[in-house]
């Protein structure tokens, strides 16, 4: 969807010059608002390189049972689906009279955004509660090697 809505950015593109002012293939927008049009790029961007980034993780055949892996796949595909909804909404802004968008679309995507922020947030917790019980683990193992090594020695 990234890759499409490059190509084909909201609006479309200019087809045709008048007295050589547009350049052919330049989007609409930035002739309009290169703000906008800048934090749609940036969106766009972002939920492109992470959708990429997830894809080549998981062909590349590293263990899916690593907890680490599957914390930065889950983190990543939220992101991508935050960035994903972002574009969106800039989308439709872009296209809109005066930048209007519907309350209920924005409210609808607000609260998405919101859910994938949850969701990561508890994804995050697990996980670092998990590193955490490894390291003490971890920690208590060479605390009773060192006692047994302390109380054979003796």
């Amino acid at each position: 969807m990234s890759f499409h809505s490059g190509i084909n950015p909201p609006g479309g593109t200019i087809t045709d010059t008048q007295n050589g002012r547009y350049s052919l293939g330049n989007a609409v927008q930035t002739e309009v608002d290169m703000d906008n049009w800048n934090k749609f790029v940036a969106f766009n961007s972002l939920m492109m390189i992470t959708s990429l980034a997830i894809a080549v993780v998981l062909i590349s055949g590293l263990p899916l049972r690593n907890k680490f892996l599957m914390w930065v796949l889950t983190v990543g595909t939220l992101s991508a689906m935050v960035s994903m909804v972002a574009t969106y909404l800039h989308s439709l802004a872009m296209m809109a009279p005066d930048m209007y968008v519907n309350v209920t679309s924005v409210w609808i995507c607000l609260i998405w955004m919101l859910g994938c922020g949850v969701i990561a947030l508890i994804h995050t917790i697990f996980f670092v509660v998990w590193v955490v019980m490894k390291l003490l683990k971890h920690g208590m193992q060479e605390t009773d090697r060192k006692g047994n090594q302390d109380a054979a020695g003796e």
